[in-house]
């Protein structure tokens, strides 16, 4: 009971801290500092993101699924289940990548990403802190690690995050990389979503991207 009480506690704070996230930019804590270095069409860009530090969950199951169970591990960090007990703040966007054999295995396949697979659930550390300052973690499942700062190709769109709009998108994205064959893509796409999801469908601001090598 008190474990069920705890978790409760722990997602009523999640979703009141993501409300920050629910309305403009300027309302959200901390969002990527990236450069847009080109635009290849309606809401496509290529993108330089500058390093980071994460903290990064692996679970199985259908996307929706993992999404919601990887959240509430991540969220139970950020709101003090850590060795200092520190309130960090969110930051947007939350980013979902299917585990990169399996999805290359299946990517052909309809409706591959509600499927049974593994999930890598993460988001970005408040830019203040590195590994020497960060409070670790008390539960085993959250990794931290640091990102190089890297390059890639991002669709930006509103709407759910049904399999049917994220899919669409995705397909709109991997058709205009066509059209550019000397950008190679590296690994499984990147869904990012920068709402809570209470934030009205047509209000949300989602992304699927690829990173993306030197060309």
């Amino acid at each position: 009971m008190i474990y069920m009480i705890r978790q409760l506690v722990i997602t009523a704070m999640a979703l009141a801290g993501i409300m920050l996230l629910g309305g403009s930019r300027a309302m959200a804590a901390d969002i990527p500092d990236y450069i847009v270095q080109r635009e290849l069409g309606k809401n496509i860009e290529l993108r330089e993101y500058p390093s980071s530090l994460i903290a990064k969950v692996s679970v199985t199951g259908a996307r929706a699924d993992a999404a919601n169970d990887a959240f509430r591990v991540l969220a139970g960090f950020i709101f003090g289940d850590n060795a200092r007990s520190e309130k960090i703040a969110m930051t947007a966007p939350v980013t979902q990548i299917p585990q990169e054999g399996r999805y290359q295995e299946s990517r052909h396949q309809e409706n591959t990403d509600e499927g049974q697979q593994s999930w890598t659930v993460d988001f970005r550390m408040p830019s203040q802190y590195g590994r020497e300052n960060l409070p670790a973690p008390e539960n085993d499942l959250i990794s931290i690690e640091e990102l190089s700062s890297y390059r890639a190709i991002a669709i930006r769109f509103n709407g759910g995050w049904d399999v049917k709009n994220l899919q669409s998108h995705r397909q709109e994205l991997d058709a205009a990389l066509k059209q550019y064959p000397e950008i190679k893509i590296e690994g499984a796409p990147i869904y990012a979503f920068y709402n809570a999801p209470f934030v009205p469908k047509f209000m949300r601001r989602n992304e699927v991207m690829y990173r993306i090598g030197e060309y």
